[in-house]
């Protein structure tokens, strides 16, 4: 059974476990990227596949929506836990006090996702909720042990805070991802 597009139509392009696929291996490229000084090498490899991505997509449009949401949602989320002395992150930053070049990065890799694997969240955004619940946390704390950056004392604290802004942003990404109004 072929993949259907928001518009009914058979989608294009590669299937979604090749898209997770990808993110995976962008992901893991990206969070390792400052322990290797490989930031604008990790970068770099997102934005040759974002243009493969979006050419492979039926919805273009409404992924550079939820790519757009995520960049400004995502770094300010990211900000804010740093000035709130939540979180510190290693890596190449475009100046000071700004998160470093690679969480933007996983931001808009992050984006790409809601079009196949989280796709039911712009049909249930309530679900957007426990994910991020769950999610958020769990992929800070994999960072935090991987070397991408290290959290503050208690640990429950600062990613309770995590969870809390995922779970105003997650929502607001999913609604972004809708398909249009008939």
């Amino acid at each position: 059974m072929q993949p259907v597009a928001w518009s009914g139509a058979p989608a294009v392009g590669l299937p979604a476990w090749a898209k997770v696929l990808a993110f995976q291996l962008l992901a893991a490229a990206l969070i390792l990227s400052p322990a290797k000084q490989s930031d604008v090498f990790a970068v770099a490899l997102l934005c040759l596949w974002v243009p493969v991505h979006l050419h492979l997509s039926r919805h273009a449009g409404s992924e550079l929506r939820v790519i757009i949401g995520a960049l400004l949602l995502g770094p300010c989320c990211d900000l804010l836990l740093m000035r709130l002395g939540l979180i510190n992150y290693n890596g190449v930053s475009l100046a000071a006090g700004l998160p470093p070049l690679w969480i933007y990065a996983m931001w808009v890799n992050f984006a790409l996702l809601f079009h196949h694997s989280l796709s039911i969240l712009s049909r249930r955004r309530w679900l957007s909720i426990p994910i991020a619940l769950l999610s958020a946390p769990c992929a800070y704390l994999s960072g935090s042990a991987l070397g991408a950056a290290s959290l503050a004392q208690p640990t429950w604290l600062a990613l309770l805070i995590v969870a809390q802004c995922w779970m105003l942003i997650l929502p607001v990404l999913a609604w972004l991802s809708a398909p249009p109004k008939r």
